[in-house]
């Protein structure tokens, strides 16, 4: 498997746009910027997002936020996506924006967002127009622009998929699940860097004593065994479905060094990481 990384974005832009067919990031890790957005126009392809299998295919609109894991697995022959890749300077404002935490929570467990034929000239102006206002060399707010450019259509699928959300009024509007919610948030985003409690705490303003109680009472779990499980959980899946090295997974992982990161595996699985990919390899 390649080693680097591929970019959507050049280090050091705010933002870009184009065409691709993905054959170059072929088992590489896609940096996705602060956020990437997909519409596929041509063929299908299979991705791992988030240690997940996922389908794409024509008229797909695929979301790949900064803490998204995005390996694309295979792509047939005429296989195209537009791309749009934004910084954080131009999306943070928007998320806060967001009416609905539903509207977040979604989009984290379905990435791949398949869109009727009925709106996808909808998305191909919005790609349209994106790409037009990047192309300005000389706009005093080129960046306000393109804010509120992508406000619009998180708005826009916000309206498409509302329908789909949880009827559980437990899950959007009481004060644990909400606070369930943030810190399932902030664990897909930073779990690679931060994998202890009091980081998650902190952030939330809230004690490690009350976040203990929170998640065990909405999920029966305690924080720690929710950190454990989404790193065993990614572990196992660049174990199985890629042909990373045990030191380049310890590094994507965020562990200090490989020997630690085996210890740790071992520990939790009971067997090392050879020994788990010898016996569970699923390519």
């Amino acid at each position: 498997m390649k080693e680097n990384k591929y970019r959507f974005c050049p280090l050091g832009s705010e933002f870009s746009a184009g065409v691709t067919n993905l054959q170059s990031a072929l088992s590489c890790f896609v940096d996705p910027n602060d956020l990437t957005i997909l519409r596929c126009t041509e063929g299908f392809a299979v991705c791992l997002i988030d240690f997940k299998k996922r389908s794409i295919q024509r008229g797909d609109i695929i979301f790949i936020f900064n803490y998204t894991t995005f390996i694309p697995l295979g792509v047939s022959s005429l296989f195209t996506v537009e791309y749009i890749s934004l910084s954080a300077l131009i999306t943070e404002d928007s998320f806060y924006k967001i009416p609905s935490l539903a509207l977040l929570n979604f989009l984290y467990e379905n990435p791949v967002c398949h869109i009727p034929n009925g709106k996808l000239p909808l998305t191909q102006e919005w790609f349209s127009y994106m790409q037009s206002i990047m192309k300005q060399t000389n706009w005093e707010y080129q960046l306000e622009i393109l804010k509120g450019g992508v406000y619009n259509f998180i708005l826009m699928v916000y309206c498409e998929v509302k329908p789909y959300f949880t009827k559980d009024p437990m899950s959007l509007e009481s004060k644990s699940w909400t606070l369930m919610i943030k810190f399932q948030d902030m664990l897909m985003r930073h779990y690679r860097m931060h994998k202890e409690v009091d980081y998650y705490a902190d952030k939330l303003f809230i004690s490690t004593d009350y976040l203990y109680k929170i998640t065990t009472n909405c999920i029966g779990m305690s924080p720690k065994m929710l950190i454990f499980e989404q790193l065993v959980w990614a572990m196992k899946t660049l174990l199985t479905s890629t042909d990373l090295s045990i030191k380049n997974i310890s590094e994507e992982l965020g562990f200090e060094d490989a020997s630690y990161m085996c210890r740790f595996f071992r520990k939790q699985t009971g067997m090392s990481p050879v020994e788990f990919r010898k016996t569970n390899n699923m390519k």
